[in-house]
């Protein structure tokens, strides 16, 4: 696809996988995507700024995710950093989705 050649990003789709049963291993299933960073503004208000640095938004096209994919439990990791799946809007026939993540931050040392 033209977009993700021009305007792509590589990524990558981690899912992470609790078993139900004791000791409930966690395990991580990964696959690498490119993805359309997008730029969202509201306004320049000081109080707001701190939000939108955290928050993000990407296209995924819909061809890149694997056959068995759910979104329960995902993120995405970009530039090298972790951000949390927030909303998905799959755009249904143009084979795009709008991913929203807030970037996690380490907890700081208090």
């Amino acid at each position: 696809m033209i977009p993700l050649q021009d305007w792509g990003r590589p990524a990558l789709l981690r899912r992470t996988i609790v078993d139900p049963a004791p000791p409930h291993a966690v395990s991580f299933v990964e696959s690498a995507v490119t993805v359309i960073p997008q730029v969202f503004r509201i306004d320049n208000l000081p109080a707001l700024a701190p939000l939108q640095e955290e928050s993000r938004s990407f296209l995924l096209a819909e061809e890149q995710l694997p056959p068995d994919h759910t979104w329960s439990a995902c993120q995405l990791i970009v530039s090298g950093l972790p951000h949390r799946v927030v909303t998905i809007h799959s755009s249904g026939t143009s084979g795009w989705v709008l991913v929203e993540t807030q970037l996690l931050t380490p907890l700081s040392a208090a």
